[in-house]
């Protein structure tokens, strides 16, 4: 791929495909290569470069899927709604291999952490919620990669630097410890992953916007254009269309006739990176 010129975007004017992928980070072009890799036509698109959206800037997390299991308000959420729990149990499988596929497959791409869930008096969840939800997330997996859960006394998790310093310690009723695994380099893993792709015979093109112009037959229409020159948009034909956008799902969809409702909604609050404190492992910064 890196050695190719990049090519004309005419070029694709009314090729067909069955499936066209947009937006090309993570998600996006892990499925464009397993689409490729079972024989489907594939064209992957994104509006900026590989992977310089969300993926970018995630957590690089290969979570187990705990955040499946927290029912809401009460775990009696699960038994009024039994299909949401069915559907909790079927994300949280899939989390769970997808993290074990992953290190197996890529051990150096890779980095162990220990994470930790404080539980508080009064707090949304108790002590057992934990420990049936680790118990549950080891039963669902493959068995080959463990959570190691432990949940840690009040007084054990006093002696941790990180969580010595936590808000409210008289009402630190224990905290839940467990593995997790942290990828590097996102952009590594989806240039690599579209590469493959390409190599199973899928189409890519980075800096290519893509709109859903509509309905053809039983197939859609798909408008592309190059960000990068001033030509014309040209049309693409799909029998199906995968949107990995982010945050940018809806406006991608909203070309669809009828136009699908809204999935996303704008987040509440966000992530804040501090500087670690005095004993914590890991580079300091100023």
């Amino acid at each position: 791929m890196g050695d190719q010129v990049r090519e004309a975007l005419a070029g694709l004017d009314g090729a067909e495909f069955d499936v066209v992928v947009i937006g090309a980070g993570v998600n996006g072009a892990s499925a464009a290569e397993r689409l490729a890799a079972d024989g489907y036509r594939v064209l992957i698109v994104d509006k900026g470069d590989f992977a310089s959206g969300a993926s970018s800037r995630s957590s690089r997390l290969l979570h187990c899927g705990l955040r499946y299991l927290a029912p809401g308000r009460s775990i009696l959420d699960f038994a009024r709604r039994p299909s949401r729990l069915k559907t909790a149990l079927r994300m949280a499988r899939l989390a769970m291999q997808a993290r074990s596929e992953f290190v197996k497959a890529f051990p150096e791409r890779v980095g162990q952490m220990r994470l930790h869930f404080p539980i508080y008096a009064g707090g949304l969840y108790r002590g057992w919620h934990l420990d049936l939800a680790f118990r549950l997330l080891e039963r669902l997996g493959p068995g080959d990669l463990p959570l190691d859960y432990r949940r840690l006394t009040p007084q054990e998790a006093r002696a941790l630097p990180l969580i010595g310093g936590l808000r409210d310690p008289d009402r630190l009723l224990g905290v839940a410890a467990f593995r997790e695994y942290q990828f590097q380099w996102p952009e590594r893993v989806a240039v690599d992953a579209i590469g493959r792709a390409e190599d199973a015979g899928a189409r890519a093109r980075n800096h290519t916007a893509a709109r859903i112009a509509g309905r053809d037959g039983e197939g859609w229409r798909i408008e592309l254009t190059d960000m990068l020159s001033q030509t014309p948009p040209i049309i693409v034909k799909s029998r199906m269309n995968l949107v990995t956008a982010g945050a940018w799902i809806d406006e991608v969809a909203r070309g669809g006739a009828p136009p699908p409702p809204r999935e996303i909604i704008g987040p509440q609050g966000g992530p804040h990176l501090l500087p670690p404190p005095p004993g914590c492992p890991g580079p300091r910064r100023p």
